[in-house]
């Protein structure tokens, strides 16, 4: 799990990344298909402009003392150098809230949409997006690079924390599988189905295994690649890999 200020230099050398990548496209560009199933390189930016609206927000509301989330509108920009400007604006107002934070803030609550989160776990969320989204964007380009391992120990966190919850959401497995994820730094998740709920569970429970550099194990499970995909080595039954987004669905 990274620090704050580790979170901090992370999420703002990501979005610094993606922002200087921007600046570089043509018009034709944004409108080119990302990994997200619909949107295009347009779409991708209003999303993570929105998200850190959203994170910024929940912030202040933190710092505030709230506890009442509150509704964030989306970003409905769609001219390249208005995207580019709402999401260099949204950056700066979620930066303002990070660096308003101290060590002892950390345990403290952020009122989020997807449910309270102290602000250890939320900087995970917040690098996670930054970086997934960023390696989104270049993979629209033709031009993916992996995620950093900084970024990627934001990444672990927030699958760690979050893939059962995912997985409440999705179809449950006809018999109790266990799946293990894990990359060659970073990356090791181990998720069991008993027959009855989803739980993180030790690797050696695992029946069937995912593995690769810690990118490509993290793009598995946030469903960019699938079980079929070349970086990726499948142990056990791989009709159950490919069925994993089927059980975990999302996110975005």
């Amino acid at each position: 799990m990274l620090t704050l200020e580790e979170a901090r230099r992370t999420i703002a050398d990501g979005v610094g990344a993606t922002l200087r990548t921007l600046r570089t496209l043509d018009e034709h560009h944004w409108d080119a298909p990302t990994p997200c199933a619909g949107w295009t390189v347009r779409d991708l930016v209003a999303h993570l402009a929105w998200g850190q609206r959203l994170e910024g927000t929940g912030l202040a509301a933190m710092h505030a003392g709230s506890t009442t989330t509150i509704a964030v509108p989306p970003v409905t920009e769609r001219d390249p150098a208005e995207l580019v400007a709402a999401l260099q604006a949204e950056h700066a107002f979620l930066l303002a809230g990070i660096d308003a934070a101290t060590e002892a803030d950390l345990h403290r609550i952020a009122p989020m949409p997807f449910g309270p989160a102290p602000l250890a776990l939320l900087l995970q969320v917040i690098t996670n997006e930054v970086a997934i989204h960023g390696h989104d964007l270049l993979s629209a380009l033709g031009t993916p690079r992996p995620v950093t391992s900084d970024a990627m120990r934001g990444v672990t966190a927030t699958l760690t924390a979050f893939l059962p919850v995912l997985a409440a959401g999705g179809t449950p497995p006809p018999d109790p599988v266990a799946f293990r994820l894990v990359g060659h730094e970073h990356f090791d998740v181990t998720l069991e189905w008993t027959g009855s709920a989803w739980q993180l569970g030790p690797a050696d429970m695992a029946t069937v295994t995912i593995s690769g550099d810690d990118t490509a194990v993290a793009l598995f499970a946030l469903g960019r690649l699938d079980a079929a995909h070349p970086t990726l080595r499948i142990q056990g039954d791989r009709t159950a890999a490919e069925r994993f987004k089927q059980h975990v669905p999302g996110p975005y």
